[in-house]
């Protein structure tokens, strides 16, 4: 529904956020945030760029059962009726 648009819409916005500095500058994430935040405070940025990477996934893996499901769904109509 509208609720998983919103939340991959926001994923999306923090990937391309959280990976700009290193396509312009041509660091690597670590190296930035360390530069940037400090040695302590880089572990907090990792952390949050894992979390948007956890998001990320849950955001594919949902994408991909939904067009298995619709593709499966094409050859076993009853199919539906399952999940």
């Amino acid at each position: 529904g509208s609720r998983g648009r919103g939340v991959g819409v926001l994923t999306v916005v923090a990937v391309i956020l959280n990976s700009a500095p290193g396509v312009s500058l041509g660091v690597p994430f670590p190296v930035y945030a360390r530069a940037s935040f400090g040695y302590e405070g880089a572990k907090i940025a990792a952390l949050t760029r894992g979390i948007v990477g956890v998001m990320w996934l849950s955001f594919q893996l949902w994408l991909s059962a939904d067009a298995f499901v619709s593709g499966f769904a094409r050859a076993a109509p009853g199919i539906r009726d399952w999940a």
